[in-house]
């Protein structure tokens, strides 16, 4: 009688540890998990401001909560804004809005957040460690006249320039 009952506790517990194995994966199956946080990724920095300001990309451990509801914020007004270029697809995270949450973004976003929400009127050289992506290339100038249209140049780690002159958009 005892092993009846030890191998119904076995059947049962193992039967209760499928179900939420299935349950967690159905759970899961409609929204990846989230990815851990990396201490290396993309980072832009600027210089010639009164003290060197950085971003990073949403993947890296410097990325914060408050960046991340930047670029939500963000994002919400390019769509509306700029249908056309924001490309309103069912994942509004893909190409090219996915530049909001790319290092570039970020740092336009901090230096914003640092002088009252705008960079009217601000000149600003941003140096890169990686190569401009396209979208990136694609949204910047749109998030440059959200930001009170600043001219940025951005350099990247082979020292090529990206002038964005945000007006001509």
């Amino acid at each position: 009688m005892n092993r009846r009952f030890q191998a119904l506790n076995c059947f049962i517990a193992f039967a209760m540890f499928a179900a939420l194995s299935n349950h967690a994966a159905a759970l899961t199956r409609h929204k990846p998990a989230p990815q851990p946080k990396k201490a290396e990724g993309v980072v832009a920095v600027t210089k010639g401001e009164t003290e060197n300001k950085f971003g990073v990309n949403s993947g890296s451990s410097a990325y914060t909560a408050e960046d991340q509801i930047a670029a939500d914020r963000l994002r919400a007004d390019l769509i509306e804004k700029y249908p056309d270029v924001t490309k309103q697809q069912k994942n509004r995270g893909q190409w090219p809005n996915n530049a909001l949450y790319h290092a570039e973004t970020t740092l336009l976003l901090r230096l914003a957040n640092k002088n009252g929400g705008s960079l009217a009127g601000r000149e600003l050289v941003i140096h890169t460690d990686r190569k401009m992506c396209p979208s990136c290339k694609e949204l910047l100038p749109y998030i440059g006249l959200e930001l009170g249209n600043p001219t940025v140049t951005f350099i990247d780690h082979r020292g090529r320039r990206l002038k964005c002159a945000m007006a001509s958009r």
